[in-house]
């Protein structure tokens, strides 16, 4: 670690209440271990849920907020994800990496959904594979919404639930549904996604087709890498040029304040 840091050129320093040395001020780069610093810079949550994300820290700075020794010490597994994170910021320490200009269509228009799924169903006609992520979201036995990604920074999501009320229309929401049969099924589809087994039964059991299938990342990664975390949150924390902590706060309890 020690080698890491010192190749990066960050400053070790120690924060206490929010107060760090003025050195440490006027670097571009925070490794910040522990829920104590971390929350004296304005993260409560603390380490467990920040972990591996691109925060904003004090004067355009970015800080990296990781485990620390202690933690290393009692789960050794922790060593690799700790090292991963470091040498991200090495890497920030010598290019910043941009925030991507995401462009995702929400809230889409009848119209809008078939024009994209058309141009994907285009896509497919010609005699090369396609490859496509998709995700849905459930609640109470239902397809919420699936979203489609067709690279790293666009991508549609086509809602089926409006609160307690159903999206479409009923004849709308079946052309939908084909057009996802068609595309999802044709030859030439290759389907991404995390935990594909959860969503293919919902698709199965709700609109009667199985998706053709081209690479799970939760299998993958737990293929190679068993001991570590396969949960969306952290591949996307290890694999993503820029990666913050998107999941619902509540799910993190609170952390008691360190001895």
């Amino acid at each position: 670690m020690d080698r890491l840091i010192r190749e990066a050129g960050l400053v070790c320093a120690e924060m206490t209440r929010g107060i760090a040395h003025p050195e440490l001020l006027k670097n571009e780069v925070f490794i910040v271990m522990g829920n104590r610093s971390l929350r004296d810079l304005g993260y409560p949550e603390g380490i467990p849920y920040w972990r591996g994300s691109m925060l904003d820290g004090p004067n355009g700075s970015l800080i990296i907020p990781t485990y620390g020794p202690g933690d290393i010490i009692s789960d050794w597994s922790l060593r690799a994800t700790v090292l991963h994170d470091l040498r991200r910021a090495v890497a920030e320490s010598h290019e910043r990496t941009k925030k991507p200009e995401w462009k995702f269509i929400i809230e889409p228009s009848f119209g809008e959904v078939l024009t994209r799924l058309e141009s994907f169903w285009l896509m497919l006609c010609w005699p090369k594979k396609v490859k496509l992520s998709y995700d849905i979201e459930t609640a109470n036995g239902h397809v919420l919404c699936i979203g489609v990604a067709w690279s790293s920074t666009e991508a549609l999501c086509i809602p089926f639930v409006r609160g307690t009320e159903p999206y479409w229309d009923e004849a709308q929401e079946a052309e939908i549904i084909f057009s996802l049969y068609r595309i999802m099924t044709h030859p030439n589809f290759l389907g991404i996604g995390q935990n594909l087994l959860f969503d293919d039964q919902y698709i199965a059991k709700r609109w009667g087709f199985r998706p053709r299938h081209h690479l799970d990342t939760m299998i993958a990664s737990h293929t190679m890498f068993s001991s570590q975390p396969k949960s969306l949150d952290h591949l996307a924390s290890l694999h993503c040029s820029h990666f913050i902590q998107w999941k619902e706060r509540k799910r993190f309890k609170q952390l008691k304040e360190e001895d």
